[in-house]
Parts: structure tokens; sequence; C-alpha cells
């Protein structure tokens, strides 16, 4: 082992050895210790812990090296939790380990990668046995450092981990009392949603709108929510109050353009849309099944898709190519949409054998009348290759990044 990760792993014993139940004092000395410790061996300049808080990000403790003191990052200083790095990573939206910000295109709209500036970033979630996320490990610096590997995410990640332990053991009273009970904030509908445009990249214009809900960060990130829903046999309720409230968001974006949301296969087998339709009429809803769940009768799902497609509501299968589940429901579904999967689309027009499968996947839609969108989109490149095979419709962040729906959001 070479002499840095034995320095860490002396640092790490030491700091973990301390009992958290000996009071808040031992807590943040060890939480100390731990940053100490990561910030050294990574060379990075900061490395804080954050908790998610009614909103907003708090730093919960910070330390940096003596001659870099950004501003805003201090032990108790506090802001919005959306449009930080914080929030991005854990909603999967920013890479967890970086080697250099300047070049990853979902960070540029964040003013700290410029201004302080940010080049190195790691950053990981420190959840709960509740499965709730307290917050986010983090250490940055302003020099990009291409060593940085998944062993070192790995190393981030145990620490983590570890935290979380004495996290929940000092503080589980206060934590309880921090955390709203999903169930009753699905029942007031205590949620915000985000609409990312979809484009024919053809005529450069958006042609539709997928929504995305956004729970507050103490919650977890989106996904984490729902699985935790679906555990809970929440998710009915939930899909249902996502369902009810899309006619208001309806109302948002321009009467050419259609709205696709995410639904279980749960829900779809329960979904009746003649109500919905009567409030926003045809054709202007698509919904999405992904791979994640199982399907137990095909032949009685695909009744279902065949009576909804013909109430003028299309269906799209996401995540395409992630997974042998996303083919089945393709094939036995007959979808009118098919979403390719963003591992597909990045750095596509350099990989022989992802360029081969998209465009198989592009063949077959044509064979069968299924329109195509590519995922995930973020370099000229990508989209330029899409468009020499034929695949026109797209959606990421070269296209547009996900707006917050709030009074008086205006979509072309």
């Amino acid at each position: 082992m070479c002499a840095p990760f034995q320095m860490f792993t002396g640092q790490i014993k030491d700091a973990f050895l301390i009992d958290a139940q000996s009071g808040p004092d031992a807590l943040r000395w060890k939480k100390r210790k731990v940053l100490n410790a990561l910030r050294e061996t990574f060379g990075m300049e900061v490395a804080f812990i954050s908790r998610f808080e009614a909103g907003d990000r708090v730093f919960d403790e910070v330390e940096s090296s003596f001659d870099f003191d950004p501003p805003g990052v201090a032990r108790g200083a506090r802001g919005p939790a959306q449009g930080s790095y914080c929030l991005r990573v854990l909603e999967g939206e920013v890479p967890a380990l970086i080697h250099d910000a300047r070049t990853v295109a979902s960070v540029q709209d964040i003013a700290a990668t410029r201004d302080w500036p940010i080049g190195a970033h790691v950053s990981v979630p420190i959840r709960l046995s509740n499965g709730r996320c307290f917050g986010m490990l983090c250490a940055f610096g302003r020099k990009p450092d291409l060593t940085l590997s998944l062993r070192d995410q790995a190393m981030f990640e145990l620490c983590a981990a570890l935290l979380a332990r004495d996290i929940e053991t000092s503080a589980q009273a206060e934590d309880a009392d921090r955390d709203p009970p999903l169930q009753a904030a699905i029942a007031a509908g205590d949620f915000a949603f985000a609409l990312q445009p979809i484009f024919d990249m053809a005529r450069d214009a958006p042609i539709g709108y997928e929504l995305f809900t956004r729970f507050a960060p103490e919650f977890g990130p989106t996904e984490e929510v729902f699985r935790r829903a679906k555990y809970l046999d929440l998710i009915l309720p939930l899909e249902e109050v996502i369902l009810q409230r899309a006619p208001e968001v309806l109302a948002l974006i321009p009467p050419h353009a259609f709205l696709s949301l995410n639904l279980s296969v749960s829900t779809f087998e329960d979904f009746d849309p003649a109500p919905l339709l009567a409030q926003v009429g045809p054709g202007r809803l698509v919904l999405e099944l992904t791979e994640h769940e199982r399907v137990a009768d095909y032949a009685s799902l695909a009744a279902r898709v065949a009576r909804a497609q013909a109430s003028a509501v299309r269906l799209a299968i996401d995540d395409v190519g992630a997974g042998y589940a996303s083919f089945r429901h393709v094939m036995q579904l007959r979808p009118d949409i098919v979403k390719i999967d963003r591992a597909l689309i990045s750095g596509i027009e350099g990989s022989a054998a992802q360029g081969s499968f998209v465009a198989a996947l592009a063949d077959y839609a044509r064979a069968t009348g299924t329109q195509v969108i590519a995922e995930g989109i973020e370099r000229i490149e990508e989209r330029d290759w899409l468009l020499a095979h034929g695949i026109t419709w797209g959606q990421g962040y070269l296209l547009g990044r996900p707006q917050m729906v709030r009074p008086g959001l205006v979509l072309a």
C-alpha cells in the first residue's frame, strides 16, 4: 500500500473508533477527521458534508486548505439545493466523479464551475437506513485531476456509509422530526414538477416535454423516492396524483406539443384514460414504461395498452438498450415510441459497436412504424451522428435542460 493510502487508512481508523454516542462534539470531530483525510489523500482543496433541509443545501461541516476560501462555503451556510452540484449528483444528472468540471456540459450553468473555479470534483450521497438521503460527502479542487478513478470514488462511498451510520446514531430523534412521512407528502401533493423538451432536431424545434417529479431533497433522489413508494405500496396513489395534475402542466405547453410522463406497470394496468382525455384531448399524452418492474401477464398488459392507444394515448418504452426487459416491452407491447438509453448515445460517433446497435434499433423502428427518441444528448457530435443516421427526435442537455414548473413559465 502506498504511503498516502497508509496515512488515509490510519486517519479513518482513528475517526471511526470514536463512539458517535459520545455526543455532538465527538461526531463533529469525526466528520472533520474524515474530511481532512479525504482532502489530503486526493489532493483536493475543499472537502465538506452537506445536508438537505427544507429544500436547501446546508453546509454541515467544511474543511479547506489554508489558501483557498471559496465564498459561501462555510459551516452553517445554506442556499437552495436546486441548481447545486449536490442535488444534481443525487438526481443522477451529474457524474459522481468529475476529472474536470469545465468539460462537463451538465454543470456549465452552475456559477461555481467558473467562478471558483471547479476542476476535479467528487460527490457521493450519505444515505440513512430508512432510505432518506441526509446529504452529500464532497470534495473538489480548482485544478483538473485525470488520475481520479472509480476506486477513489469507492473510498468516498465507504466513508459516506460509515458517516451515515454515525449520523443516524447521534441524531435519530432530530432526523425523525425533520423527515415528513412520504405518505403525507403524496396525499398533499407536496412535490414539484420539471419539464425537459424533446426536440425534432431536423427542425430544431421542441415537439414535446417529459415530466419529472421533484421531491424536497431530504426525501432523497427521485428514483429512490419512487423505489420506496413501490416498497411501501404507495406507487399507485403517487402516480394517480401525478396523472391528476397532468392537465395543469399541459396547460403550460404549446398546443402542438405532447406531454410524456413515466408510469409503472402496476399503475398502467389500472389506468383508465377517459377522465384524463376529457380534460386534455387526444394525442397530447405519452405514457412511458420503464424496465424496472416485472410484467406478470404481457397479454393482459398489451390489451390495456391497445385500449389506451385506441383512445389516442401513445405508449413509449423508456431506457431501451439498458436491459433485457426493455426489449421484451418493445416486442410484446408494440409501442408508439422507443427511447434509446443515454448509455448508448454517449460517445456514439466514436464507437462502431454503439453505432451499429443504435442503427439496428432505428431500422426496426422504421420497419414497424415506431418513432425513436435518443436520450442523453450532450454533445454536438452525438446530435450530428444521429441526424446523419435518420434519428431526428432527441432529448438531452445539448437541446434543453429541465425547467422547474412555476407560475409564469413560458415554453416554446
